[in-house]
Parts: C-alpha cells; structure tokens; sequence
C-alpha cells in the first residue's frame, strides 16, 4: 500500500514539474518599466506601466534581451530581462520622480502616434479629394461633348439634368471633404500644442527635481 502512494506521489510531482520550471513569481526592480508588445525597445505599442515592486509571472520565454510576463491583472507582454528580480525591491525616493518621467515619456510618444495617424488621414482625404476633381472634370467634359454631339434637344436636356445632379453630389461629397480636411488640420494643431505644452512642463519639471536634488546635496554637504 505504501509502494503505491509512493508511486502515485511520483507521478503527481511529475505532473507539476513543468509548472514549477516554466512559471515563476518575479518583481519589478529599478525603475517603472513599460510593457511592451513586441521584445524591442523601439517597439511603440505599449500596453501598461509597471511600477517598481509590482508581482509579475514569467514563462521563461526570452528573447533581444527581453522576457514574456504575465501582471497580475492578466496582461501578457515583454519587458528587459535585467528589471526582473526574486524578491520585492524597496522603493525609492527618486522612484516618484523616475515614474513621472517615463508617464511623461509615453504621452509624447502617444501624441506622436497621433498626429502620425492625423497626417495618414489627411493623405488619403487629400487623394480622395483630387479623385472627385478629376470626376467631376470628366462629367464635365461628357456634358461638352454631349451638347456638341446630340440632335435630340429632350434627350440632351435629360442627360444633362442626371450629368448636374452628379455633379452636385460629387461637389457635395467634395465640400464635406474638405471640411474634413479643416478639421484634421485644426487637430493637428491642437494636438502639437498640447504635445509642446507636455515638453514644457517635462523641462520644468525635470529643472524643478534636479535643482531639490543639487539642494539637498549642498545642504548635506554644508552639515558635514
């Protein structure tokens, strides 16, 4: 009887075995790193911050440097494997500083995308308007060889009623695009100014720590 629990105890480690060797719990250590989609550092699509000290389950999976975890939220990413750590690190003073400089970091970053997008968006607006303008100039050269070619007065009058109406639904389509166009350019605006206006803050902000830090080693100094 107790050969058989012996056994039975030996194929249940070996079921746990790969378990154990393929997940483990590490923590974040240093300073606030993103996660990131893809295992490159220039990879822009990132999916969350993870602060120094979060409790984060790798797979071993590495790759450029970088391992796949899983936050405890459930979200699957890559970060530098030098960030990961056994046990719980102690925060810092300067991590408060550090975070805010990464947030900053990736509202830039996302603001860029943006306006990447908005200038995507206007090339094609852009193409399609010169579409429509090449439409409605091949309408208009039909409504001139219409005129010149056919006898049929009725007819004539016909075909140039349905070649108008095209035209102004084509001009229609045409004014709403560039209405569209107006828009994208005022976000465009918009959203460099705001972009400036984080920059600005960034540089103040990063003058304003830089100087308590200088401050705090003076006075530290002047005691000794």
């Amino acid at each position: 009887m107790s050969r058989l629990k012996t056994l039975l105890l030996h194929s249940l480690l070996l079921l746990l075995t790969p378990t154990l060797v393929t997940a483990a719990e590490r923590y974040i250590s240093g300073i606030p790193i993103p996660l990131r989609a893809e295992p490159d550092p220039a990879n822009r699509q990132i999916l969350q911050l993870l602060p120094v000290g979060s409790k984060v389950v790798t797979d071993n999976k590495q790759k450029n440097s970088f391992s796949k975890i899983t936050t405890d939220s459930g979200i699957h990413g890559w970060i530098p494997t030098r960030y990961l750590t056994e046990n719980a690190p102690t925060t810092s003073a300067g991590s408060g500083t550090e975070q805010k400089q990464v947030k900053y970091e990736l509202e830039i970053n996302r603001l860029k995308g943006t306006i990447s997008s908005i200038q995507q968006e206007r090339q094609i607006i852009e193409a399609e308007v010169q579409k429509l303008k090449e439409h409605i100039r091949r309408v208009n050269l039909e409504v001139t060889t219409i005129r010149g070619v056919s006898s049929n007065a009725l007819e004539l009058e016909k075909e140039n009623t349905r070649l108008r109406g095209e035209r102004r639904t084509e001009q229609r389509k045409l004014e709403v695009l560039q209405q569209e166009n107006v828009a994208l350019q005022d976000r465009k605006e918009r959203n460099w100014f705001l972009m400036g206006a984080l920059v600005v803050l960034f540089s103040l902000l990063s003058g304003f720590f830089l100087s308590r830090l200088r401050g705090g080693g003076k006075r530290n100094h002047s005691r000794i």
